[in-house]
């Protein structure tokens, strides 16, 4: 539980290191999600008649939009996956890092005993 944790707050840092969500990023990380709203709403339109062509175009963007939906919530599910194991990995660096410490503070005379 407490890697969550460790992982919410890691992320949280990141985001507020990266500044407050303006509208230019938000629409720039959601590219793809973006692309298959266009798709959809132009298959909609076509759809309805409002612009004329074959139904294979309108298959074609109906298609293009559901795919572009599960690419978007594929690499959503990539990142988020590969922030937790980053995060996981970063901690497991400074445990070991702590551990080397302490084991060259246990390897170090004591400076009392050593009184030749």
């Amino acid at each position: 539980m407490k890697d969550n944790k460790d992982t919410k707050q890691k992320n949280d840092e990141m985001n507020w290191k990266e500044g407050p969500m303006t509208p230019k990023k938000f629409l720039f990380q959601r590219y793809i999600l973006l692309a298959a709203l266009v798709c959809a709403v132009l298959s909609v339109l076509m759809d309805q008649g409002v612009i004329h062509v074959e139904p294979k175009v309108t298959n074609a963007f109906t298609i293009a939009a559901f795919v572009g939906v599960v690419l978007h919530l594929l690499r959503q599910s990539f990142a988020s996956k590969a922030a937790k194991y980053r995060a996981t990995l970063e901690r497991l660096h400074e445990m070991e890092a702590e551990e080397a410490a302490e084991a060259d503070e246990a390897d170090l005379p004591d400076e009392e005993n050593d009184h030749f």
